[in-house]
């Protein structure tokens, strides 16, 4: 539901959209499903979404973005664009955030949260063309001020 309001502008604007739900399915939520096993399953989406051999933009709150990081670090040419919400990341995430290198991302974050604090955002200093998006309130939540800067991120230009 809170992708809902991105998905449906981007639709609109004619981007194919797949929002899978893993978090709420009993069997793909976190504790549940692996990283190998999340790998397997957005492989498997990717290649259904994008038949023939293109790019996906990928987009993930909280765990789903800390597993889209790591599928991006091992699935580089999968992914086009890589759109990260709080992403819960730990110290071990810095070999993944190092190997995302020339895969554009942004990343927004509300310095309130307190799931997944703001600080964690440091940790993406060191990737190259990261752009970053903060709102000063809004807790651990798809915001709807995040929503004009991720349809435009999608809807631009590639660049790192």
């Amino acid at each position: 539901e809170e992708w809902f309001p991105i998905c449906e502008e981007l639709a609109r604007g004619g981007v194919r959209v797949l929002a899978p739900n893993l978090h709420s399915n009993s069997a793909t939520k976190p504790r549940r499903l692996s990283e190998e096993g999340f790998g397997t399953v957005m492989s498997s989406l990717v290649k259904y979404a994008a038949p023939t051999p293109s790019k996906v933009v990928l987009m993930g709150k909280s765990w789903s973005g800390r597993e889209a990081l790591r599928f991006t670090s091992r699935h580089k040419a999968m992914v086009e664009k890589l759109v990260l919400i709080a992403p819960a990341v730990t110290a071990g995430a810095k070999r993944p955030i190092s190997r995302v290198g020339g895969v554009p991302i942004l990343l927004c974050w509300a310095e309130d949260d307190s799931m997944v604090p703001y600080k964690t955002a440091k940790m993406f200093n060191s990737v190259p063309g990261i752009k970053l998006f903060i709102v000063s309130s809004g807790g651990h939540s798809i915001l709807p001020a995040f929503n004009k800067p991720i349809v435009d991120f999608v809807k631009g230009p590639v660049a790192a």
